[in-house]
């Protein structure tokens, strides 16, 4: 069985989309015989609706049950208060990229918990996994999607108060 690291707050978000899938499924399931009403007296050939309604059941119970095994298989890593020495799971880094000299924080989350829209990046991340270990003034060369870009780390900083707490 494989093991999986992740953030307080990225169990919490990790239980809400375990929970969002199964209303999902419940929904679905509820309209299952609605579906099966809505073409002819068959309940399987020809009948769209009904077949449809058997295609997203099956999807949302395959996700529910991939997130139900994700659950069973997390380890919740601690998130230090204070900035650690070096780049790992529950740091947040400002990095500064050279092709526009920007400077940006991302937080590294867990597994599966990237949203580069909140500052947050998957350990498992090209990006992340390239920053693990290293420490504030290092400059390096990494393969980041198409390209090879040169990183500074400028600065480790405290977690958001949200991924301490969950």
């Amino acid at each position: 069985m494989s093991m999986y690291y992740t953030t307080p707050g990225g169990y919490r978000r990790l239980r809400e989309r375990l929970e969002k899938a199964r209303e999902a499924y419940f929904q679905v399931c509820a309209t299952n015989e609605e579906a099966a009403g809505a073409g002819d007296s068959s309940v399987w050939h020809d009948n769209f609706a009904y077949e449809e309604n058997q295609r997203q059941m099956q999807a949302l119970a395959r996700r529910v049950r991939d997130l139900e095994n994700l659950c069973s298989q997390v380890q919740i890593a601690p998130v230090p208060a204070s900035p650690p020495a070096e780049v790992r799971i529950g740091t947040r880094v400002r990095i500064r990229v050279d092709e526009n000299d920007t400077e940006q924080a991302l937080f590294i989350g867990g597994y599966d918990d990237g949203d580069p829209s909140q500052g947050r990046v998957s350990y498992n991340s090209p990006l992340a996994q390239a920053l693990m270990g290293r420490e504030p003034g290092d400059v390096f060369e990494a393969r980041i999607g198409p390209r090879t870009r040169i990183i500074e780390i400028v600065e480790l900083l405290p977690p958001p108060e949200e991924e301490i707490s969950s």
